[in-house]
């Protein structure tokens, strides 16, 4: 919440919140298909296995002191 803020620059941020994040979005989305594509069956398991182990690992460091 903004104290005192109008309804009309909030609008704004939003919209311009929306439209940058739905670009974003359609982007990567494009880059990732390509990707995918070319990296097979493999290195798609492969690459879940990495992203599955760096989750992991930031979440222990995150809960263990």
């Amino acid at each position: 919440t903004i104290v005192g803020a109008e309804p009309s620059p909030l609008l704004a941020y939003f919209l311009g919140l929306l439209l940058g994040q739905g670009a974003w979005l359609l982007l990567i989305t494009t880059i990732a298909r390509g990707w995918l594509e070319r990296i097979g069956q493999a290195g798609q398991r492969l690459a879940a296995g990495i992203w599955i182990g760096l989750g992991a690992a930031i979440a222990w460091s995150i809960l263990v002191p």
